[in-house]
C-alpha cells in the first residue's frame, strides 16, 4: 500500500462504503469540536474506484471526512492500491482503535453483506425491533447459545446462526404476554432468570402465568437473575400441593447456564 498522504478540500469526492457503521452524527459533533480547538490532520485510508465517475471509497476515517467538511478544514488521506489491500473485518479492527463499535454497528455492517434478507443478521434485526431486547438476550433466544462474552464475540465476527426463530418467537411473546402482570416482564434480569427457568424440562410456562396472576405483589424488583430465579421460584410454587419445582441460576466460565435440580422444598 502507498504510503504518501495527500490533501484536497474537494470533499464531493469521496464515498462512503455500506459495509461499514452508519454515520453517529454525535460523534462528528465531538470531532468537529476538538478539530477547532486543535486540528491534528490524521490521514484518512481510501482506495481509487469508477463508480459512473472516479471517487474515492473511504474505508476507514468516515466521521473524520464529515467532520472536516464541516469545518472547512482540508483532508488528507492515503490511497490504498486495491480492495485486497483491506478487508471489511480490518476495517472494522481500525474502526475499533478510533472508537469502538457498538452491537448496532455490527449488525449494520452485516446485515450489508447479506444478498439474502432472510440471512440470520436481518432476522436479528427484524426480531431486535419487533420485541426490544437487549442484545445479549436475542442471542441466547434467537441463537440458543448460553449468555457469555464468547456469544457476543460469535456475533461480532458474524458467524451467528438462527437456530430455531419459532422457539425464539414463542418464548418472546409469552414474555410479552407477562406485562399485564408485572412491569419487569422486559427486565433484562428477570428475562434472563425465565429463559435459564425454562431451560428445564419441567418448567411449565402457562402454570408460571396463571400462578404469577394470582400473586403479582411476590415478583418484586430484583438486582440479578438469581434474585430474579428466587421469586420464579416462589411464585411458580405458591400454596402449591404435592412435589415443589425449583429452578436454579449457576455460573460456568462466562455463560449462564442451567443447573440440573432435584425438588426441594420451598417457603410460601
Amino acid at each position: 500500500m502507498n504510503t504518501k498522504i495527500h490533501t484536497t478540500t474537494d470533499y464531493d469526492q469521496f464515498k462512503f462504503l455500506k459495509e461499514n457503521r452508519p454515520i453517529n452524527q454525535k460523534h462528528v459533533d465531538k470531532l468537529v469540536r476538538s478539530m477547532r480547538e486543535v486540528y491534528i490532520p490524521v490521514p484518512i485510508l481510501v482506495v481509487e474506484r469508477n463508480v459512473i465517475f472516479p471517487c474515492l471509497v473511504v474505508k476507514d476515517g468516515q466521521h473524520r471526512v464529515m467532520a472536516a467538511k464541516e469545518c472547512g478544514y482540508p483532508i488528507h488521506y492515503i490511497i490504498g492500491e486495491d480492495d485486497a489491500d483491506i478487508t471489511v473485518d480490518q476495517i472494522r479492527t481500525i474502526n475499533e482503535t478510533v472508537r469502538p463499535w457498538t452491537m448496532d454497528d455490527y449488525l449494520h455492517s452485516f446485515m450489508t453483506t447479506e444478498e439474502d434478507e432472510t440471512g440470520p443478521y436481518h432476522t436479528f434485526d427484524w426480531f431486535k425491533k419487533r420485541y426490544n431486547f437487549p442484545f445479549q438476550i436475542n442471542i441466547d433466544l434467537l441463537c440458543n447459545r448460553p449468555m457469555a462474552e464468547t456469544s457476543m464475540n460469535v456475533f461480532k465476527k458474524g458467524k451467528i446462526e438462527i437456530r430455531s426463530l419459532a422457539d425464539a418467537v414463542e418464548k418472546a411473546d409469552f414474555f410479552i404476554s407477562l406485562k399485564d402482570y408485572t412491569p419487569f416482564y422486559h427486565d433484562r434480569s428477570f428475562v434472563l432468570a425465565l429463559i435459564i427457568a425454562m431451560r428445564d424440562g419441567r418448567f411449565n410456562k402457562e402454570h408460571f402465568r396463571s400462578q404469577l396472576e394470582k400473586c403479582r405483589s411476590e415478583l418484586y424488583k430484583c438486582n440479578s437473575a438469581t434474585q430474579y430465579m428466587e421469586r420464579i421460584n416462589y411464585v411458580y410454587n405458591y400454596r402449591a400441593r404435592g412435589e415443589r419445582m425449583s429452578f436454579s441460576v449457576a455460573q460456568q466460565g462466562n455463560g449462564a447456564y442451567i443447573k440440573p435440580t432435584y425438588p426441594r422444598a420451598v417457603n410460601g
